[in-house]
């Protein structure tokens, strides 16, 4: 990592919160500005090392930092003058030298620990601060130079250093796999290759433990599931060790003892404690509604679902009217269907008939974007799950739970394929217990982002009552787009050879047949040409989708070149941040649950303004703004890598969104990625048109490939009706 050696001439600029400017003249004789936010504040005269990176402002090179240490001289003299450059506030010149008569030729040894340093007599607070600041600066120098040699960037150096402080060092030396378990940016191989250095043998328990944690929170953190069985977290942790599998299955009773994972008997399965936690307390949330919760006569639930669907003149459809009694009936119950089945139209149904029978209806969706469509179909307003959650700060979670529960009688959830097994936890513990619900969703596509398989596992379980619409209802100037979801539901090619389907095609001409770069290039035409046409925006119209998120066919690479066609960056509407470009108009995506922002992971927003605005230690800052639905979050340095353009995005990401018009990159490059529910839930984001790009063959291998990529989880098990829940029949 590049660095600065040099003495303060002078103190350009600093703060009480940390921020300083230096200029330091190196042995060259001249000064360099050195930038930085640190506890350790330098003086001028003091002899200092920055690490950092080269920079350069006004033209003018500079170097920002990281961090910076004091250069301390070797021996007692050395601790001593550190000492009385006032590294420490409250202790000086006088402090200094009594501890240097005191300790003599050990004060080396003696100044890192605050014991012994209050022995000379010295107050103990005035110990703690000297031993804190000495342990803080004197090993940084040691520790960045030997992290540095692993590849690990200047930020994630930083993260360590201010993770851990003063005991950085000792993490690093006696268990360094705990990097990889706790800090973003470190792998376990590279946390392996630390433990190399350490001295640390491939062997080690210390290993064996990390590598078995490690292993479950990446299968339950990157594919969804809830656990793993054990032979399964066994095989997975082996090959991460490169260890026989009998050394690691010795290991797995030890890791559970010591509390950092959980295995439950019932279920078979080890989880991470957190997981373990949010799934048996959603079994037991849902347990206690089906028990406890509010049921109607369903004779009075059928007279108030007849009067909603004749006040509402839809069409009859008597599956959609029995569901609708379900729901109305019971406290707790699921609709499920494809689309053009009248999910929506059931749902207005339900939300009348309750309001007929005096009960207070709430309706929620885990995304904004889907949260709108339920507002506008149901006519009611609708909010996002987290939103109605309301997560505080100083309670430290969701502001509703089960001390504090919704008020409301009956909640309806939407798009619920995509609730995950925490999110799942959290909603179901603030349903009051007289209350009700009912699940909505499309248990034909993918799964969520998140651990679990919540929709499919509560309609496996057999003990909710469930009603499948499978009827789907065209009428004159419907897309074709139901037509084709069918059949590629059932394994069948969308589109017959020769078949003109109106709302749906398969853009397989000579470009599409062609190379990466021509089917980027389509793509691109397809969006910013042929689509305005026809009629459509492209920036609020279209959305772009694609199975991966790297290549030449990944959303990273068809996000800059869709940007640069839609909305081209210019001097007076755009902002660099870390070196990424954002522009007024620019489509974005939320990649996280930000709790004290508001904005939660997969949420769709558009750049509204860009600027800067003065940061925590009183410094201007890049930053712009994101309107989500209604809205508003910013941006800056800090937290730009929580959102990226979404032009284009991944197929699961677009879950509870719908355009009216969806352009699916479907190219053989993809194969291994593609299955028939991943399309299935591509086309069905699309209103009013879908065009798949890319390869028949890659098409016709997803539609045949009907291997789900079914998760470990224990809430079907849980919820079986044997397990004190009692059995309904539809």
């Amino acid at each position: 990592m590049p660095e600065v050696v040099g003495k303060i001439s002078h103190v350009i600029y600093e703060t009480a919160d940390g921020y300083a400017v230096y200029a330091v003249r190196g042995s060259d004789g001249k000064d360099v500005k050195v930038s930085v936010t640190s506890s350790i504040k330098a003086r001028k005269g003091d002899k200092i090392i920055a690490k950092g990176s080269w920079g350069s402002y006004k033209g003018q090179p500079t170097f920002r930092a990281i961090m910076i240490m004091h250069d301390i001289p070797k021996g007692a003299k050395g601790v001593v003058t550190w000492l009385k450059t006032g590294p420490v506030p409250g202790v000086g010149k006088a402090t200094a030298e009594k501890l240097a008569r005191y300790f003599g030729d050990s004060f080396p040894e003696a100044v890192s620990d605050p014991v012994r340093l209050a022995e000379a007599g010295i107050p103990k607070s005035k110990a703690e601060a000297i031993a804190e600041a000495w342990n803080s600066n004197a090993s940084q120098p040691e520790l960045v130079e030997f992290l540095g040699r692993f590849g690990l960037g200047e930020m994630t150096i930083a993260k360590i250093v201010k993770r851990y402080g003063a005991a950085a060092r000792r993490v690093v030396r006696e268990n360094p796999w705990e990097l990889a378990e706790r800090i973003d940016g470190v792998g376990f191989a590279t946390a392996d290759d630390i433990a190399r250095e350490a001295g640390h043998a491939h062997d080690s328990q210390k290993r064996i433990h990390a590598g078995l944690r490690f292993a479950l929170d990446q299968k339950t953190g990157r594919e969804g599931h809830c656990g793993l069985p054990r032979e399964t977290l066994v095989d997975e942790a082996s090959r991460l060790l490169s260890l026989q599998r009998g050394l690691v299955a010795a290991a797995v009773d030890a890791v559970v003892e010591d509390g950092s994972v959980v295995h439950d008997e019932g279920t078979g399965l080890i989880y991470p404690r957190g997981l373990h936690r949010a799934e048996s307390d959603l079994a037991s949330r849902l347990a206690r509604l089906v028990n406890e919760g509010h049921r109607n006569p369903e004779a009075a639930a059928r007279e108030a679902v007849e009067r909603a669907v004749a006040s509402l003149g839809v069409q009859r459809d008597e599956s959609q009217v029995e569901a609708a009694v379900m729901a109305v009936t019971n406290p707790l119950s699921i609709i499920t269907g494809g689309p053009g089945t009248g999910k929506s139209t059931t749902q207005r149904v339900i939300v009348q008939a309750l309001e007929d029978l005096e009960r207070e209806v709430v309706l929620a969706a885990p995304t904004g974007r889907a949260a709108k469509r339920l507002a506008e179909v149901s006519g009611r307003p609708a909010s996002t799950c987290h939103r109605l959650l309301s997560f505080s700060a100083e309670k430290g979670g969701f502001e509703y739970d089960a001390s504090n529960p919704f008020g409301e009688d009956h909640i309806i959830i939407d798009e619920f394929s995509m609730v995950d097994v925490r999110l799942g936890q959290s909603f179901m513990d603030a349903v009051k217990r007289d209350g009700a619900v009912t699940i909505v969703g499309d248990v034909d596509q993918l799964p969520s982002v998140g651990a679990g398989q919540v929709l499919r596992d509560l309609i496996e379980a057999g003990a909710i009552p469930v009603a499948r619409l499978k009827t789907v209802h065209r009428q004159k100037g419907d897309s074709g787009i139901v037509v084709a979801a069918s059949r590629i539901n059932s394994g069948q090619a969308p589109v017959s050879e020769g078949e003109d389907l109106d709302g749906f095609e398969v853009h397989s001409g000579e470009a599409a047949t062609g190379t990466s770069e021509r089917l980027r290039q389509t793509v691109v035409d397809i969006m910013s040409k042929r689509l305005p046409a026809m009629g459509y925006d492209p920036i609020q119209d279209v959305q772009v989708l694609s199975a991966m998120r790297k290549g030449d066919l990944g959303i990273h690479l068809l996000n800059e070149e869709l940007k640069a066609a839609l909305n081209p960056a210019d001097d007076k509407n755009t902002v660099e941040v870390r070196k990424r470009i954002f522009s007024v108009g620019d489509r974005v995506m939320h990649l996280r649950n930000d709790y004290a922002k508001k904005v939660y992971n997969g949420e769709v927003g558009t750049v509204t303004w860009v600027g800067s605005r003065k940061n925590d230690n009183n410094k201007d800052e890049p930053c712009f703004k994101v309107d989500y639905s209604g809205y508003q979050a910013f941006y800056g340095p800090d937290d730009v890598q929580d959102v990226e353009l979404s032009w284009a995005a991944t197929v699961h990401k677009s879950q509870g969104c719908e355009f009216p018009v969806v352009i699916f990159v479907c190219p053989e490059a993809h194969r291994r990625m593609l299955t028939r529910n991943l399309v299935y839930t591509a086309v069905t984001r699309a209103k009013k048109l879908c065009v798949v790009v890319g390869h028949d063959g890659a098409l016709l291998h997803a539609v045949g490939n009907a291997d789900v990529d079914r998760r470990y989880t224990g809430l079907a098990s849980r919820l079986a009706p044997q397990d004190n829940l009692p059995e309904f029949a539809m």
